[in-house]
């Protein structure tokens, strides 16, 4: 009988000494960001259900996005492998990630560029381009690259390319997704990972509403500090889009139409010959 109780209570021991299952995750000053975001959507820690109070701990962050993506939110498993369409413009995707040209197919490199649409606008605006692919999207500066005519799209890591055919017949207002997978990944547009952040304010403008509506309020010059100076219009509303939180709006000088990207609007001076364009963003950062 004594054998029998002592037996019961080291089987009690041991199904108790399982228990829940402990978090792995380590804190941000022993992980660093990941450059690879998961694809497909997965978790790469078997142990992530009992990390899920950590998914929004800024502390364990990096460890979290890197193992824990899909119990996140981070992603979510794709439902089609079909090639989705621009929501706003209905439009063909026309950049694949993973894809370039060749070194020995690239007609100009190293051109910098504010968002996608820059780099395809600028193939577009010459006749011997053939396509365009955008550098790697965690490495700064990035870079715009265009193509001969008649060169193939090919294996690239961490690019997008594009062909010129495409771009012909898909010219959005840069207010759009580049990638197929935006659906799959929004999560991602609230990854505090800076490498993260680079790759959605590129690809997936329009699924993480960093597409702005703009309140023009005349007569009035920002007293805030500049990102950057001496931009038209559009192309100042461009760069402040793609900063996110860290612009506010723009300061412009109406005669001439230059606009500075300020990272505050609210703190004002009049002044009759500028306009502050006050940057109205559907997602919060």
């Amino acid at each position: 009988m004594r054998l029998v109780i002592l037996l019961v209570l080291v089987l009690l021991l041991v199904v108790g000494g399982r228990g829940d299952p402990e978090c792995p995750a380590k804190d941000n000053t022993k992980e660093g960001w990941a450059r690879e975001f998961p694809d497909p959507c997965q978790d790469f820690s078997s142990d992530c259900s009992a990390c899920e109070d950590k998914c929004h701990d800024a502390d364990f962050s990096h460890w979290m996005e890197k193992n824990c993506a899909q119990t996140c939110g981070i992603c979510t498993p794709a439902q089609s492998e079909i090639v989705v369409s621009s929501r706003n413009t209905g439009a063909t995707i026309c950049w694949t990630y993973g894809q370039g040209y060749a070194d020995q197919d690239i007609l100009e490199s190293l051109i910098p560029y504010t968002t996608m649409k820059d780099c395809s606008d600028r193939c577009l605006a010459i006749p011997e381009c053939g396509g365009a692919a955008v550098t790697e999207y965690f490495t700064l500066p990035k870079y715009c690259e265009l193509a001969i005519a008649g060169a193939s799209l090919t294996s690239k890591d961490k690019y997008f390319g594009g062909p010129r055919a495409c771009f012909d017949d898909n010219q959005g207002d840069g207010c759009e997704d580049y990638w197929s997978s935006c659906d799959t990944y929004g999560g991602c547009c609230e990854s505090s990972c800076p490498y993260l952040q680079r790759l959605m304010t590129s690809v997936c403008i329009q699924t993480c509403g960093f597409c702005a509506d703009w309140t023009i309020i005349e007569g009035q010059k920002s007293k805030g500090n500049a990102l950057h100076d001496d931009m038209d219009l559009e192309e100042a509303k461009a760069y402040c889009i793609e900063q996110g939180a860290a612009c506010a709006g723009l300061s412009c000088k109406r005669n001439n139409n230059k606009c500075s990207a300020m990272d505050a609007v609210d703190d004002t001076k009049s002044k009759a010959s500028f306009d502050i364009y006050q940057k109205y963003q559907s997602y919060i950062y």
